[in-house]
């Protein structure tokens, strides 16, 4: 998905795939996306501009009290893995998870995904990135 370029009075329109930039900056909030385990889902997708972006990806889950659940989120760059986190929920993790600090190239598909590796039921899970576009 391409990434949308908006004015800096622009309000934020709900949750979507893509990235939006605004002035310097740029944001993708994917919101409550529902995942039947056993099936990795995208949760973002989009595609870099001409500038490097300098930002945090963040996951979270919805244990909801259920410790029988292991998450698995990873992060593509151009098909190829380069983040991959295991949330053992029988650890205790807190949601959302720690940060991940990342530098995204020009010109790269990122796929953002996640799924419930330990069970079949119908969770919930969701990904962000904020950061900020430079020589754009």
């Amino acid at each position: 998905m391409a990434k949308t370029r908006i004015g800096a009075n622009a309000i934020f329109s709900g949750p979507q795939k893509g990235l939006t930039t605004i002035g310097e900056h740029c944001y993708a909030y994917s919101g409550a996306v529902s995942n039947d385990g056993g099936n990795e889902t995208t949760l973002l997708e989009f595609n870099t501009g001409k500038g490097y972006i300098k930002g945090i990806i963040q996951t979270g889950t919805s244990h909801t009290g259920d410790h029988a659940d292991t998450f698995r989120f990873r992060v593509y760059f151009n098909g190829q893995v380069v983040y991959d986190f295991l949330d053992d929920a029988g650890q205790y993790y807190v949601d959302p998870h720690i940060p991940i600090r990342i530098i995204i190239p020009p010109l790269t598909l990122v796929k953002v995904t996640g799924d419930n590796t330990a069970s079949t039921a119908v969770k919930i899970i969701e990904a962000n990135v904020i950061g900020r576009v430079y020589d754009a």
